[in-house]
Order: structure tokens, then C-alpha cells, then sequence
């Protein structure tokens, strides 16, 4: 029975499937929330995972192996966080720029992500420091075409004003 802090907010926030390991992962609208992740098809419980959202999960995925899972939390944290899922630990977190909905990690590099909101894209790496790992981010600058200018640009860009990511 769920104590008065646990109180189901009601329904699933967020779910995400690993095809290389069979499972799925999903976040439920709690306080406290904890992302429980099944191995499919049996629909066994595998392990939980807690942290990263104090109120709710806006998304969660895991990476191309699935020994790791992202997640963003909503409010009140606007949080990043990166699990590992042999260690069932936390291990980086950020706090989000600005609130994001969508999270997903490059399908090539398990070191780099990306989240994304109404205001823009947000490029993370995940890089090792002498204090442990860490993520920081780049905010890509997305420019939308002005109703005044021409649609057609003819692929003209300056590539001094862009930023690189590997």
C-alpha cells in the first residue's frame, strides 16, 4: 500500500522499450516516481530504478545496449538523469536548461543525447571527469523562416555560426 507521500497521481507518464535486451521501462505519475523496468514478453518485474523525478517523468529511453536509461523530469526539478542499469544507480545528473518533453540518446555513441522543448534542442555529452562522469550540453539554433524572406535560401549558410557536435 503506497504511504501518503506515494499516492498514485494516476496512469503512466512516460515508457520506453529496449529491443537489444527485451525490455520495457515504465515511469508512473507518483511522488517520489520510480521508473520499473519488465522484461518482455514475460512481463517480469527485472529492477526499479530511484531518483531523477520528485513528482513526474516528461520522458525516459534507454540507450542502444540497455545498460543505460535516460530520463527528464517535469516540474518541480527540470532534471536530466542517467541510470546505470547494472548498478541500479544514478550516475549524472543536470538540470535542464529549460523544460523539455523528449529525450533520446544517439544510436551510435551512448556518450551523447538529446533532449528537446517548445524552445529549442539541447545536445548532451556525457564525458568522464576526475569527480566521475558528467553531461553538458549544447543548445542548437534552430532559425525559423521569416514570412519577409525568401524560402529559398539557395543552401547558403555561415559555417562560422555553428556549433560542432561530434
Amino acid at each position: 500500500t503506497p504511504t501518503s507521500e506515494e499516492t498514485m497521481l494516476g496512469g503512466i507518464s512516460s515508457i520506453a522499450s529496449c529491443g537489444t535486451t527485451s525490455q520495457l521501462a515504465f515511469s508512473s505519475r507518483q511522488l517520489n516516481s520510480l521508473i520499473d523496468v519488465y522484461d518482455y514478453p514475460s512481463m517480469e518485474k527485472s529492477f526499479s530504478l530511484d531518483g531523477g523525478a520528485k513528482l513526474d517523468f516528461a520522458d525516459i529511453t534507454f540507450n542502444s545496449s540497455g545498460t543505460l536509461i535516460a530520463s527528464i523530469s517535469k516540474q518541480p526539478d527540470y532534471q536530466l538523469s542517467v541510470f546505470d542499469t547494472k548498478t541500479k544507480k544514478i550516475i549524472c545528473s543536470a538540470k535542464l536548461p529549460e523544460p523539455c518533453s523528449t529525450i533520446s540518446f544517439n544510436p551510435l555513441k551512448d556518450d551523447q543525447l538529446c533532449t528537446m522543448g517548445e524552445k529549442g534542442l539541447f545536445m548532451w555529452s556525457l564525458k568522464e571527469t576526475q569527480e566521475g562522469k558528467k553531461l553538458t550540453s549544447v543548445k542548437l539554433k534552430i532559425k525559423a523562416l521569416d514570412e519577409e524572406e525568401d524560402e529559398d535560401s539557395g543552401g547558403e549558410h555561415d559555417p562560422e555560426e555553428e556549433e560542432d557536435f561530434e
